[in-house]
C-alpha cells in the first residue's frame, strides 16, 4: 500500500512524464500557436491548444457534475474574484512568454533538452515566481488584491453558480464554441496528430483532479483541496524549498513539474544518441560536485558548464545559444512569467488548462489576458528586431 507522498508523486511524475513526452515530441507551445495564428495564418497548432481545452472542461465538468470530484472546492473556484490580478498578471506572463521563447511548460521542457537559454529562463522563471508568491514582491502584491478584489457572496467564482443556471449549460456552452472553431479551420490547418496530441494533454487533466481529489485527499485535514496541473506554482514552492534550505510539501504538481523535465531530458538523449555514461560524466558529475561544493547554485553552475563541454566535443547534441541580446530577452520575459504567472493564480498550464476545465470566471480572465499578452509581446518582438 503506497503512503500519501508516494501516491502523489506516483501520479505527478506519470503524468507529467506522459505530458512532457508529448510537449517535447510534438513541440506543443502556446506562444507558437498564438503567433502562427496571428502572424502567418495558420492555426495547426492553436487546433492543438483548444482541443486540450476542450477535452479538460468536458472531463472535468463530468467529475463536478456527477459528484466524483468537490471541483467548486480549489481555488479557482474561491469566492474571492482577483479580477484586477488575472487581468494584468495574465498581460504580464504573456507578454514575458513571448519575450522568453516559450510558455511556462515549455520553459522546463526547454531546460530539460539541455538549452542553455532554457535553463537560464527556468530558473528566472522559479526565482520571480517566488520573489512575488513569498518575497519582497509579496505585500505589494496582497495590498493590490485587498484593495481590489470582490469577494462573491456565493462563495464560488464558477460561471454556473455567478448566473444561476444548470452546470451543464455553461459546459456545452463552451464546448460547442470550441468544437466549432476546430470544425471551422480543420479543411485549411487540421491535422489529426495534433489533434490527437492536445486531446491526450488535456484528458491527463481529469485523472489528476481525480488523483488530489479522492484518492490522496486528506478528509482531516482542512486546507486539503483537489489540485490539478500547474507550473509557476510549482516552482514558486520549489524556489522557497531551495533557497530557505527546507522541505517542500509534496503535491502533484511538484511532482508534475519535475516529470517534465526529466521527460524532456531523456527524450533529447535518446532522440540525439548521447550515451548515458558521456552525460552521466559530462553533465551529472559536474552538477554533483558543485551541489557538494556550493550548494543549489553550484549544481546549476555545473550543469551548464557540462552542458558546454559536451557541445564542445559533440555536435550531434547543439544545446548553447549565447546570444547576449537573445539572452537578455529571455531573462526579461521569464522574470516577467514568474511575476504575471503568480499574480494572476497560474500560468497557461495552472488557469489556462487546470482553472479552465472548472470553468472559473477567474480562470476565463486571466487566459483571455494571456493570450493578449502574448500578442502584444509578439509586436514588441517586432518592434526590436526591426
Amino acid at each position: 500500500m503506497l503512503t500519501k507522498t508516494q501516491a502523489l508523486m506516483a501520479s505527478g511524475l506519470s503524468v507529467g512524464l506522459f505530458f512532457g513526452v508529448l510537449m517535447r515530441h510534438y513541440r506543443v507551445c502556446m506562444v507558437a500557436a498564438v503567433s502562427n495564428m496571428l502572424l502567418i495564418r495558420h492555426h495547426r497548432y492553436m487546433v492543438t491548444i483548444i482541443a486540450a481545452a476542450l477535452i479538460a472542461i468536458l472531463g472535468t465538468q463530468l467529475l463536478e457534475i456527477t459528484g466524483t470530484v468537490a471541483i467548486a472546492t480549489t481555488n479557482y473556484r474561491d469566492g474571492t474574484l482577483d479580477w484586477l490580478g488575472v487581468i494584468y498578471g495574465g498581460l504580464i506572463f504573456g507578454v514575458g512568454a513571448s519575450l522568453a521563447g516559450g510558455d511556462a511548460a515549455r520553459t522546463v521542457v526547454r531546460a530539460g533538452e539541455g538549452n542553455i537559454t532554457g535553463i537560464v529562463a527556468l530558473v528566472i522563471f522559479m526565482l520571480a515566481g517566488y520573489m512575488t508568491q513569498y518575497g519582497w514582491l509579496e505585500p505589494m502584491r496582497l495590498w493590490v488584491t485587498a484593495h481590489t478584489a470582490i469577494q462573491l457572496e456565493g462563495g464560488d467564482a464558477g460561471l454556473a453558480p455567478l448566473l444561476g443556471i444548470s452546470k451543464w449549460i455553461p459546459m456545452l456552452l463552451i464546448c460547442s464554441i470550441l468544437l466549432a472553431y476546430i470544425v471551422a479551420v480543420w479543411k485549411q490547418h487540421g491535422e489529426v496528430k495534433l489533434l490527437v496530441v492536445g486531446m491526450l494533454l488535456g484528458a491527463v487533466v481529469v485523472p489528476a483532479w481525480y488523483l488530489s481529489g479522492v484518492v490522496t485527499l486528506d478528509e482531516f485535514a482542512p486546507d486539503s483541496k483537489p489540485a490539478s496541473l500547474t507550473v509557476v506554482g510549482a516552482l514558486s514552492r520549489i524556489g522557497s524549498t531551495v533557497l530557505m534550505k527546507g522541505t517542500p510539501e509534496a503535491s502533484i504538481p511538484i511532482f508534475f513539474v519535475i516529470g517534465l523535465f526529466v521527460a524532456s531530458l531523456f527524450h533529447s538523449l535518446i532522440t540525439r544518441h548521447i550515451p548515458i555514461v558521456k552525460f552521466t560524466v559530462g553533465v551529472v558529475l559536474p552538477a554533483a560536485i558543485g551541489y557538494w561544493l556550493l550548494d543549489v547554485t553550484g549544481a546549476v553552475i555545473g550543469y551548464v558548464g557540462g552542458l558546454i563541454v559536451i557541445h564542445a566535443i559533440d555536435k550531434h547534441w547543439d544545446p548553447v545559444d549565447l546570444n547576449l541580446r537573445s539572452m537578455l530577452t529571455t531573462i526579461v520575459g521569464a522574470a516577467m512569467m514568474g511575476i504575471g504567472g503568480t499574480i494572476s493564480y497560474g500560468c497557461n498550464i495552472g488557469q489556462g488548462i487546470s482553472g479552465l476545465s472548472t470553468l472559473s470566471l477567474e480562470s476565463v480572465m486571466a487566459v483571455i489576458s494571456i493570450f493578449f499578452g502574448v500578442w502584444l509581446g509578439m509586436l514588441l518582438l517586432t518592434k526590436l528586431e526591426t
